[in-house]
């Protein structure tokens, strides 16, 4: 893992980003912020950045930040942690990306010519002397030199039940058709393409013949995934007026411009191209409920752009995921 002396606060960007959660934090008089995962603050346009900022501004607050991916492959970000823990150490961004992003992008191109390389070079050398005084890393080498010297770690887990509110919504969430999609994915599909494994399997007694005869035929099965269900059907698209896909498939149809399914040169991505956004949103529930609340009406933000864009997606999913009953629970 690597420190960092790159700030941070705690709490979700949303929650900082809010009138109340800034008058709280600017009344207290603050002398230093600890701020875990200071990764999650590198976009300057966000709502956690502006409240650090406006800390740093207000208090004069020293800002420490942890961390273990300070950036990745893209010094913006690595230069707007730093000027939150020491505004104006690496000058204003132009100059910055002038003097030392473009010549070490430049000088690691597979054609660089030799005086674009000498120069990066000079210009990693300078930029690690700038990090210095501000940039504190312990690498596995160091940490594994100090195994004699430090205490054994003391691992306690603490398990957290649900709230029932949570385990409601969540298993709420498990019963909508993208999250339907994806756990029948693998099952074999039912169209008749694998008629004679399921002749085989209803003549199976009992629940070890049917996972041993599941296993031993396994490789000769047709998926749901790769034959009539790599996308979310609706299953009433036979009836007039109903779409091909189906509407509460908010994931699905939010990552398909048209409906259309996405592919590459090995075939179809479909389903799992929603996997990560899908597992996002029972995390969130996990954590606390108002996480998929939106905070703004899409239609008050700049038509096309990605905000807008955004907040279209969360307010969609918040519809489908949040059933009318317990509405009069939330805050």
């Amino acid at each position: 893992a690597t420190a960092t002396a790159t700030a941070t606060t705690t709490g979700h960007e949303e929650q900082q980003s809010s009138p109340t959660t800034t008058t709280t934090t600017t009344t207290k008089k603050w002398k230093i912020v600890i701020v875990d995962e200071f990764h999650e603050y590198k976009n300057k346009a966000g709502g956690g950045y502006k409240h650090l900022q406006e800390l740093k501004q207000v208090h004069n607050c020293t800002i420490i930040g942890l961390t273990g991916t300070p950036m990745q492959n893209v010094h913006r970000e690595l230069y707007n942690l730093i000027d939150l823990v020491k505004p104006g150490h690496l000058g204003d961004w132009k100059s910055f990306e002038h003097h030392v992003v473009n010549p070490l992008k430049y000088g690691r191109a597979i054609d660089a010519k030799d005086d674009l390389r000498w120069k990066s070079e000079q210009r990693q050398s300078e930029f690690a002397a700038l990090l210095r005084p501000v940039f504190l890393e312990r690498k596995k080498e160091s940490v594994e030199e100090l195994q004699d010297i430090l205490p054994m770690k003391d691992e306690k887990v603490v398990f957290c039940e649900l709230s029932p509110l949570q385990k409601r919504i969540y298993e709420h969430i498990l019963s909508l058709p993208d999250y339907q999609l994806l756990k029948k994915a693998n099952a074999p599909c039912e169209c008749g393409v694998n008629q004679k494994f399921f002749m085989g399997y209803q003549r199976m007694r009992t629940n070890k013949e049917r996972i041993d005869y599941r296993r031993k035929n396994d490789a000769n099965l047709v998926r749901r995934k790769h034959c009539c269900h790599p996308i979310p059907l609706n299953p009433f698209r036979g009836e007039e007026g109903q779409p091909r896909i189906d509407p509460a498939a908010v994931l699905w149809r939010g990552q398909h411009k048209d409906d259309k399914p996405c592919s590459d040169d090995k075939g179809s991505k479909c389903p799992y191209c929603i996997l990560l956004p899908a597992f996002q949103k029972l995390y969130k529930v996990c954590s606390h409920i108002a996480l998929l609340q939106v905070d703004k009406d899409p239609q008050h933000l700049k038509k096309g752009s990605k905000s807008r864009q955004e907040k279209q997606k969360a307010l969609d999913f918040a519809k489908v995921a949040l059933p009318s009953d317990v509405l009069p629970f939330l805050p």
